[in-house]
């Protein structure tokens, strides 16, 4: 499919999964020492970044 303007672009379901892409890597960036990890149950439930911070915590992120 070709996307041929901004409101094409807005209204295309890959829009949100591009955006969590960016903002995963961005704060993957800012931590290249720290393991990251994807969570999800079988029955579909996730969080799209998980990691252990320095005061040994584990953090969980949904990035919308």
């Amino acid at each position: 499919m070709m996307i041929r303007s901004l409101d094409e672009l807005q209204g295309h379901p890959s829009l949100g999964h591009s955006w969590e892409g960016f903002v995963i890597e961005q704060i993957i960036g800012a931590f290249p020492v720290t393991d990251f990890f994807f969570y999800r149950t079988g029955a579909g439930a996730e969080l799209d970044l998980l990691f252990i911070n320095k005061r040994n915590e584990l953090v969980a992120m949904e990035i919308k």
